[in-house]
């Protein structure tokens, strides 16, 4: 099976961060941590890559169903 990676952009991590109430960037920069994932990421693009950036979570899951049916 392909990986697949949800790549919402940098101020919708920053949103979803705040509202989930975690702490799990303690001394990272959102917007550096996701550029430099994005540089050193193998760029071949492999897998599957969705900027969910405006989706709900169902939607997501919809579309990746979708992407793998026969």
């Amino acid at each position: 099976m392909e990986p697949i990676v949800l790549a919402p952009n940098a101020d919708v991590i920053r949103e979803r961060k705040h509202n989930r109430g975690k702490f799990g960037y303690i001394g990272f920069n959102v917007d550096s941590l996701r550029k430099e994932f994005i540089k050193t990421t193998p760029h071949l693009r492999i897998g599957l890559w969705i900027d969910n950036s405006i989706e709900q979570p169902h939607e997501t899951v919809d579309y990746i169903m979708a992407k793998f049916r026969y």
